[in-house]
């Protein structure tokens, strides 16, 4: 049986499986490998989305964006794009608002940007470039299908076009149109009840068939281990902050947690416990209390991390 574990996460195949059930195309895994390379499931959605005829030369799913500047911030992109006239679109698919945040669009925009200029280029030779967040909620609160969001002059209200273009599609809408319809897809979890054909057909090959299940249990397992090593990395931060405060390190705390418990079992006094462990009664005064709020589990782990809340 395969498994991911790390402190709190275990992923067995029953689990594994279960989470691919679930996975719709708002799944950044499940959406990025749907639409990698498969250009007629992206001209279907970018054509609702942008309103006209588009022709998609090239696909990538999870394509990375590497800052030239040093120590910078890189992007993965769930879609990148490019149109036969050189245009280029990310499509990002989000369920939470971080993912979704306003500055991201532009700094996504801005990366985009500077990878489509050569040395020596005109800057009058910049194609226009789309950043699409296909996000789960309504980020504007609207109740509209798509929000076009593009500089203007203030002074005028005029369009200031360079070219930039940055889209919200609403996740919550409900129209009877073709986002609407668009939308129901992205939610669905069986393929079966997707309207469109190049839509269902990939969500079926990664849901339904040997090779297809196989690469979304990797990712699945992948992104559970990168999900235990950040919280390992988180928890060891908050023990390295405990023990500056206390004096002691992670594994001094536990075990003091550990010997807590088995006194608190036995009826032990705070006062007593703190005697044996030749520590102060302050010391040892929050230690004693989460133990005693954790009965009956016990679970030291657990107890170490209340100490922090």
């Amino acid at each position: 049986m395969t498994k991911a574990k790390s402190r709190g996460i275990v992923q067995d195949r029953a689990t594994i499986e279960k989470i691919i059930k679930g996975l719709t195309l708002f799944d950044d895994d499940l959406m990025s490998r749907v639409f990698d390379k498969n250009i007629e499931a992206t001209e279907y959605v970018l054509q609702i989305i942008l309103g006209r005829k588009i022709t998609v030369v090239s696909v990538k799913g999870q394509e990375n964006f590497k800052n030239p500047v040093t120590n910078g911030r890189n992007i993965t992109l769930d879609v990148h794009a490019e149109e036969e006239d050189g245009q280029e679109i990310d499509i990002e698919v989000q369920g939470g608002a971080e993912g979704a945040h306003i500055r991201r669009a532009r700094f996504h925009s801005s990366m985009t940007d500077a990878r489509m200029l050569k040395k020596k280029q005109k800057f009058r030779d910049l194609k226009d470039s789309y950043v699409i967040f296909i996000y789960k909620h309504d980020k504007f609160g609207k109740g509209l299908p798509v929000y076009h969001i593009n500089r203007h002059i203030e002074e005028t209200g005029e369009l200031f076009s360079d070219g930039s273009h940055i889209i919200y599609v609403n996740g919550k809408y409900k129209g009877d149109d073709e986002v609407g319809r668009l939308i129901r897809d992205f939610h669905q979890s069986k393929a079966e009840k997707i309207e469109n054909k190049a839509l269902a057909d990939g969500v079926k090959h990664f849901k339904e068939t040997k090779g297809g299940r196989k690469l979304m249990c990797e990712a699945v397992e992948k992104y559970a281990q990168e999900v235990a090593e950040e919280r390992e990395k988180k928890a060891e931060k908050r023990g390295e902050k405990r023990g500056e405060k206390r004096g002691i390190s992670r594994g001094e705390i536990l075990k003091i947690i550990k010997i807590t418990v088995k006194k608190v079992q036995k009826g032990y006094t705070m006062e007593a416990v703190a005697e044996d462990l030749e520590e102060s009664v302050d010391t040892l005064r929050p230690i004693y209390e989460a133990v005693e709020k954790a009965a009956p589990d016990y679970d030291a782990e657990k107890i170490y991390e209340s100490l922090d809340k």
